[in-house]
């Protein structure tokens, strides 16, 4: 190991497959810059197909578009945004709905629905006057404000 220069580029190993030289005899600097086009070529189109596989593959699964309608549940409507209401919020993994209702009385209550249920959900038991619900990020708890304060609730209705 006398001198770092080109010493390196000796080990057959290391040279590119798109390089054209004679493979039996040691390398010199000036061959280094001898680049077959067509192996450039070849690897110019594995990586274009890789490309055209990656797209095509995100453009099958691309998302629908839903249209849907949600109905409050019977005898109630919705505690609408800027009367004392909440926007309502769809799970992170897009399954389930949570949404501030009202009674006739005017008491608000959380509702949790399925997404893919045309029922009317069920109401949350222990969220009397909820309101501004948010998800956890594994959709297991729903947080929402009552009372001026903070509570979370399982989003299978136990845990308050």
């Amino acid at each position: 190991m006398r001198d770092w220069g080109f010493d390196f580029i000796r080990i057959p190993i290391a040279y590119p497959h798109y390089l054209q030289f004679d493979r039996s005899k040691n390398i010199s600097p000036e061959e280094v810059y001898n680049i077959d086009k067509q192996k450039v070529d070849e690897i110019g189109a594995l990586v274009a197909m890789g490309f055209v596989y990656i797209k095509l593959k995100n453009a099958a699964s691309a998302d629908a578009v839903v249209r849907s309608t949600i109905l409050p549940p019977a005898d109630r409507q919705f505690a609408i945004v800027g009367f004392g209401g909440s926007p309502p919020a769809i799970s992170p993994d897009g399954k389930l709905l949570v949404s501030p209702v009202r009674d006739a009385q005017g008491k608000r209550s959380l509702w949790l629905r399925a997404l893919n249920d045309a029922g009317e959900g069920r109401m949350l038991p222990g969220t009397e006057g909820g309101a501004d619900p948010f998800w956890s990020p594994d959709s297991r708890s729903i947080g929402f404000f009552a009372g001026g304060k903070l509570k979370r609730i399982d989003s299978a209705g136990s845990g308050l």
